[in-house]
């Protein structure tokens, strides 16, 4: 699924909330000695961020709309597909009143990656607002 926008919570008045998440593939490529990295995190603030060893941080925008309703409402879940994390927690529900990161490194020539699906979830419904696919994929090559 390439993206998925739910209408997580209207009720209150009119605050209406949207959980947004899209299909992400993160990848970094190094030369060796430099290790690589791929990193996709949910910030408890409402943002999303990629960072690459070669590359630095980018802002792929926001979780939720408004980033007010961010925080302790929601939860996020990893579920691995395929490969192994290098940083970060899958299987569990955590709390997005936290920062999340999840990780892929590659520190010796070769390739790695890791595939899983991203849930986030209401803390008071349990309802699951967005599900998406991150691919996170690491490569050091040969340094020149």
């Amino acid at each position: 699924m390439t993206m998925l926008l739910l209408l997580a919570g209207m009720l209150s008045g009119a605050r209406i909330t949207l959980v947004t998440l899209a299909d992400e593939t993160v990848s970094d490529t190094t030369a060796s000695p430099t290790n690589a990295s791929a990193r996709y995190k949910l910030e408890a603030d409402g943002d999303i961020v990629r960072t690459l060893a070669n590359g630095g941080a980018t802002d792929l925008g926001d979780w939720v709309i408004p980033r007010s309703a961010a925080g302790a409402a929601y939860e996020c879940r990893a579920t691995i597909l395929s490969g192994s994390l290098s940083s970060g927690t899958a299987g569990s529900w955590l709390p997005l009143s936290a920062d999340e990161e999840w990780g892929r490194a590659q520190t010796t020539n070769g390739t790695s990656q890791c595939v899983f699906t991203l849930e986030i979830r209401n803390t008071a419904t349990l309802l699951v607002l967005a599900t998406v696919t991150i691919t996170l994929d690491a490569e050091q090559t040969v340094g020149g």
